[in-house]
């Protein structure tokens, strides 16, 4: 089928999603990259102003770096306490 990712397992592996999106990158590996991304951006853009609110920060992390609500919880959770 065009457009749906192929799922291929590796022995002892868990399944690893490559798809025309991805560019042949494993989906999980880009998720995490993104994720990466992400935060240095926050992180350098505290930095930078620290009177930016935080929430405002996640969501122009989310729509740079194309982030689902769950890595958005995440990033959230990551700078309030960490």
């Amino acid at each position: 089928m065009r457009g749906r990712p192929t799922i291929l397992f590796a022995e002892g592996k868990s399944p690893r999603r490559f798809g025309p999106i991805s560019g042949g990158i494993p989906v999980d590996v880009q998720l995490e990259v993104g994720l990466k991304k992400a935060i240095e951006w926050i992180s350098q853009r505290r930095q930078d102003d620290p009177s930016v609110r935080l929430a405002a920060l996640v969501d122009e992390a989310c729509r740079r770096y194309d982030l689902n609500p769950i890595q958005a919880d995440f990033l959230y959770r990551h700078f309030t306490q960490g």
